[in-house]
Order: C-alpha cells, then sequence, then structure tokens
C-alpha cells in the first residue's frame, strides 16, 4: 500500500499546514493522479477480460487504496468525499470531521461551507444535488456545488449563499429536506459564484506536480 512511506522521516503529524489544508491531502493526491494517467489507457488493463467478481474485487481495492492516501474519508461512493477534498484543496478550506452537524468544511475566518456534487453520466444526467436537510437552521454559510462527468472532469462548480438556496429549491417532506437542481436561472444569478476555475486550477497544479514526481 502506498502512504508516507514516500516521504522517508516524514509523519503524518510533521507534515505542515498549508494555505488551510494539510500537506498530506495535496502530497498523497499526486500519487492518485499518476495512476489515474496511467489507467486512461485502456490497454495498461483489459477490464472486459476480468469477471464480474474480480471487477468488483479491483472497485473495493481501489476505494481502499483511495482512503489510505487520504483522497476519499468512508469507503462509499467516492464523489462526495472527492469534491470535499477537491474543494477543501483549492480554496484553502478546513475539512471538518464525519460527525460535524450541517458542514463540511470551514474557512480560516470561521465561514462554514456545506459540499454537495454529482457525477453526471450518459444514462443519467441530473443535477440535482443530495438532500440538503434543516436548511432553516443555518448550520452553514455557503453551499459549494459540484457536477462532475462521467470521468470526474468539473462540469459546474459554484458557491451559493444560504440566502439563496430558499430561492430555488424545493421542500419535499418525503426525504425531509430541500431538493436543488444546479441549472438555469439559478447558475445565472449575480449571487453565485462560479468557482470552476479555482477547482480546475487546483487539478491542473497537482497533475503538474505528480508529473514532476515521476520523473
Amino acid at each position: 500500500m502506498c502512504g508516507f512511506s514516500h516521504y522517508p522521516g516524514v509523519g503524518a503529524q510533521a507534515l505542515p499546514r498549508l494555505v488551510g489544508v494539510r500537506w498530506r491531502y495535496r502530497a498523497l493526491f499526486n500519487a492518485t493522479v499518476a495512476i489515474c494517467s496511467a489507467l486512461q489507457d485502456s490497454r495498461t488493463m483489459d477490464l472486459a477480460n476480468l469477471q464480474t467478481k474480480d471487477l468488483l474485487r479491483l472497485q473495493s481495492e481501489v476505494i481502499a487504496e483511495l482512503r489510505t492516501r487520504g483522497v476519499l474519508r468512508t469507503m462509499n461512493n467516492p464523489v462526495g468525499d472527492y469534491a470535499e477534498w477537491l474543494v477543501a484543496s483549492a480554496l484553502g478550506l478546513m475539512l471538518a470531521n464525519n460527525s460535524s452537524a450541517g458542514h463540511d468544511a470551514v474557512s480560516d475566518d470561521g465561514k462554514k461551507f456545506q459540499i454537495k456534487a454529482r457525477r453526471a453520466t450518459p444514462t443519467n444526467k441530473s443535477r440535482q444535488l443530495g438532500v440538503i436537510r434543516n436548511l432553516d437552521k443555518g448550520d452553514f454559510d455557503e453551499l459549494i456545488a459540484v457536477i462532475f462527468s462521467e470521468s470526474y472532469e468539473v462540469l459546474e462548480a459554484v458557491s451559493i449563499p444560504h440566502a439563496v438556496i430558499s430561492d430555488y429549491s424545493t421542500h419535499r417532506s418525503h426525504v425531509n429536506g430541500h431538493v436543488l437542481n444546479l441549472r438555469g436561472k439559478l447558475l445565472a444569478d449575480g449571487r453565485v459564484r462560479d468557482i470552476r476555475a479555482e477547482l480546475n486550477r487546483e487539478i491542473s497544479q497537482q497533475t503538474h506536480k505528480a508529473g514532476e514526481i515521476s520523473k
């Protein structure tokens, strides 16, 4: 398994804090990018020749490895964890504990952010975000919403002030929360900030660093 063994003499507690994000997230991302780049070439691994149980085992091992590297924080669908990690890295936020109610990250000045993400695919192009619960409690200051493509490219990424959400969301009693679609007038609202550039810049910088390390 990969981990801090890539950086001799450096332990997790010794890694410095950089722009509000622990350095280990950035360093470990370099290795992750290298793996993803290798797997983009279908000739590297012929998945069609693998049995179903082997594919499921491979998926489980990949998720476990990404969790070990700090990119994912759970063994669940990686979309949410990856979005939280990427947003925190790009905007200099500190990720909250998984048990923190109502928010996922905090800025240096104490502003709280809830982060929602969805991965669009050819068979499911919906841009409906996960249910926003207890909106009236004001547990966060801004909602950051990210839409990924099937290959995890950033299609949309915006920061939405808490006060704006109620203008575009709908409360649905059967899910006990508000539902929000990332499209149309919401994206055109002047109060909503487009942060695609920040996220893509972070991805580009980390990809470049991964290339330098692999040389």
